[in-house]
């Protein structure tokens, strides 16, 4: 058999020569070490004298070796996915709107007639701590106004709006800074409203159990008894109407009586309802002027 030199290997031998040269690689002799060759190198490592790789040396070497395959970096464990983040950005976005959009003013404690309970919530606040009852009329607040107390709010320099004896509301909203409209859920009793000089351009809307009320300036009264809901109208004109596609214009003197079994109709306001706007007004006259 032919010798095979290490740079003649190949890998397309067959079984039997492949075994043969398996046979004369296990037959050759370990080779020995070369005593003077491991005294020197032991000396020149002890004295510190081994030379380092010469630069030509190293060139030869790194173009022998392969380029190296650039490795994916690993992703960490602690990085949030880019659609995570896009999506709390949109949130944090529409969160920022929301609040730059109603920006603007809500209903203040402006005064208070009588002494009694007022419940916001559910938490009874006695009239005679007005800091209190103050700071719960927040947003949203369910409140019940006492038989003997009459509660005055206002959005300032906007609107009046006063809640009598029996009433039972929901305050509503901040007023959008640009403006809008804001609703009030009056569930049960009586409600005065009358606009001021910065009430341009906003819309105020109330809602019973009957019907709703969409006001752009003007004075009227809200009432709402168990199975009926009087609008009167003393100044301007209001939009009135069982829902928000019904609505007909009610002029001043004029009311829309919503009854139980009934269509609302239009008829000239009760002498005794007109007669207590005009005593809201003058109440109201200190507010601002009209």
């Amino acid at each position: 058999m032919n010798e095979r030199q290490p740079d003649d290997f190949r890998d397309d031998l067959d079984a039997e020569e492949q075994a043969a040269l398996e046979r004369e690689l296990a037959d050759l002799p370990a080779p020995e070490a070369d005593p003077a060759f491991r005294a020197r190198m032991r000396a020149e490592f002890l004295d510190g004298s081994i030379a380092a790789e010469s630069d030509d040396a190293s060139n030869a070497r790194a173009a022998r070796s392969p380029a190296p395959i650039p490795l994916r970096p690993e992703r960490s464990a602690s990085r949030t996915p880019r659609w995570i983040l896009l999506a709390a950005a949109a949130v944090l976005i529409a969160v920022v709107l929301v609040f730059v959009n109603r920006g603007g003013p809500t209903l203040e404690l402006h005064e208070l007639r009588g002494d009694g309970i007022v419940t916001v919530d559910g938490v009874e606040i006695d009239t005679s701590d007005r800091a209190t009852l103050a700071r719960a009329l927040v947003p949203g607040a369910t409140v019940r106004v006492p038989a003997g107390v009459s509660l005055l709010t206002e959005f300032p320099e906007i609107a009046l709006l006063e809640s009598v004896a029996g009433t039972e509301f929901v305050l509503p909203e901040a007023y959008p800074s640009d403006g809008g409209a804001v609703r009030v859920d009056v569930r049960r009793g009586e409600v005065h409203f009358v606009s001021g000089p910065a009430f341009a351009g906003r819309t105020m809307e109330f809602s019973t159990p009957h019907g709703m009320v969409r006001i752009t300036g003007t004075v009227v009264s809200i009432e709402c008894g168990e199975n009926f809901t009087c609008v009167c109208v003393l100044e301007g004109t209001a939009l009135v109407g069982p829902d928000a596609s019904t609505l007909e214009p009610v002029p001043e003197g004029d009311r829309m009586l919503f009854l139980e079994g009934k269509d609302p109709a239009i008829s000239p306001a009760a002498e005794p309802h007109l007669h207590a706007l005009e005593e809201f007004l003058e109440r109201s006259g200190d507010a601002f002027r009209r």
